[in-house]
């Protein structure tokens, strides 16, 4: 089997992992509110990415920046450009959406 084969399935494999890890994350954060109790506030938490349009997934991504102010989440992401955001959903208005959620 050609290296090159073999590179590009670790590249496959390691990217389902990262966005598999990002997801289950999200949802033990936001798991987190259904068991506070009456007027408890949740510890704060952190995302931290790197790099993070190789990870992105839109809307679950946007859905999650949507609550995670109420879950006490602190997300701070990096990425080259909102170009390279636009151009992995290959749609200006979802990409626009991430970072509406993000601000918020």
């Amino acid at each position: 089997m050609p290296p090159e084969l073999k590179r590009a399935d670790y590249i496959v494999s390691s990217n389902v992992v990262r966005t598999l890890m990002n997801l289950n994350f999200f949802d033990a954060v936001l798991e987190r509110l259904a068991d506070l109790r009456p007027r408890e506030r949740p510890r704060p938490c952190f995302f931290v990415a790197d790099e993070y349009d190789q990870i992105v997934t839109q809307p679950a991504d946007g859905e999650y920046y949507a609550r995670s102010r109420e879950a006490c989440a602190i997300n701070v992401v990096a990425t080259q450009s909102y170009a390279v955001l636009v151009s992995r959903f290959k749609d200006q208005h979802a990409a626009r959406a991430l970072m509406a959620n993000l601000r918020n």
